[in-house]
């Protein structure tokens, strides 16, 4: 793994209007440190859009914004709508809508020079930020924070105006309640020319070190209750294309942390290898067996682009209770399911005892691989 550190000195974000230019002198920390970060949630104004307003300029530093209702952050106005089962539940059955948020605030002289910026921990779910009536950052996704960099637009030693709108987008933009506005703190800040930008300090990783390409392999571990195990059989292939394992020693053991010896098997029509390891929970209370199939390659490593459909089948003391790729991101079933696109490389097949007594015998396939798996 190669870790490295980066310091990145350039201001950006996201959709903002960076522009080119001179980079001023610096100042000690110590001339505006009460101010470098502070909050700026109080006294917001805020007006919804309606049929009647929605055509107002609401960006204009000349609108008056007296009448309108005053708040302080964080601030969420669709749950303050009314119940509409047009809303849909996606939409916690509240209505799409959208809204105006204005602050006046005087810049200090003594501020020229330095960089002035909102910070915005959240704008749900779309939306734009103006200062003195010009658009300075947009967002796309309200969940993602955002830097709006006012200092190009300030008027130094007066009133300015910053006017946000927010919108909750289309009524199917999410499957859950999102709210809108102004949900998370704002904050003003200050900075020097020279300065690291936000999220400017990270750690990236060598993915080539920590994941396969090729998929060379099926593995399997299993996590039972202590009174089972899993063993894998060494038979070769089968003239069903099912290729089965056996351990070194053909033993088990109650010991939670033990593994057993991993056994190449032969290559199936030579397109890869299977492998197998043990291990042992005490899970008794659900009568449940957890099986995690993996695609490798040939140094063990998952290959997250593998994510082809695994098909499995149970014969024995066991029914197939569920297969879990761990996509919660999806409506595909869970249960009563036997087929199922693996996800980055894996999959969980779950299994429930039965009082049939015997081997438990899973069958698992792809389209490249076939394994199959006794449960004693």
């Amino acid at each position: 793994m190669i870790a490295t550190l980066a310091l990145s000195l350039a201001a950006s974000a996201q959709y903002q209007d960076v522009r080119e230019r001179k980079v001023g002198d610096n100042r000690p920390l110590a001339e505006f440190v009460n101010q470098h970060d502070v909050l700026f949630n109080d006294g917001w104004k805020f007006q919804l859009v309606t049929k009647d307003n929605k055509t107002t300029d609401f960006a204009s530093p000349q609108l008056d914004d007296s009448q309108w209702r005053t708040l302080d952050l964080p601030h969420d106005f669709q749950f303050e709508q009314p119940w509409t089962e047009g809303g849909g539940g996606a939409r916690g059955f509240k209505p799409s809508c959208e809204g105006w948020y204005r602050k006046t605030f005087t810049v200090p002289e003594y501020w020229q020079g330095l960089n002035v910026k909102l910070d915005f921990g959240g704008i749900i779910y779309l939306g734009d930020v103006y200062i003195n009536g010009t658009k300075v950052a947009s967002t796309d996704y309200g969940y993602v924070g955002l830097e709006a960099d006012l200092t190009k637009h300030l008027k130094y030693g007066g009133e300015n105006v910053v006017a946000v709108y927010a919108s909750t987008g289309p009524k199917k933009g999410s499957r859950w309640y999102t709210g809108a506005g102004l949900f998370r703190d704002v904050r003003l800040q200050l900075e020097n020319p020279t300065h690291i930008a936000r999220h400017g300090v990270y750690i990236t990783c060598e993915v080539d070190e920590l994941t396969g390409k090729q998929v060379d392999e099926l593995s399997a571990s299993g996590v039972r209750s202590e009174e089972l195990g899993i063993r894998s059989e060494e038979l070769g292939i089968r003239s069903s294309g099912v290729q089965k394992f056996r351990s070194a020693d053909n033993s088990m053991t109650n010991n939670p942390s033990s593994n057993s010896s991993s056994i190449v098997a032969p290559p199936l029509e030579g397109v890869g290898r299977f492998l197998s390891t043990r291990q042992l929970v005490n899970s008794s209370t659900n009568n449940l067996i957890y099986l995690n199939i993996t695609a490798t390659d040939s140094k063990g490593r998952i290959v997250p682009e593998y994510n082809e459909p695994l098909t499995a089948t149970v014969e024995g003391g066991a029914t197939l209770y569920a297969l879990d790729n761990h996509d919660h991101y999806t409506s595909e079933l869970f249960h009563n399911v036997n087929t199922k696109n693996m996800k980055n490389g894996r999959m969980q097949v779950i299994l429930r005892r039965s009082n049939k007594p015997g081997k438990i015998v899973l069958k698992v396939a792809t389209p490249s691989f076939k394994k199959k798996i006794t449960i004693l």
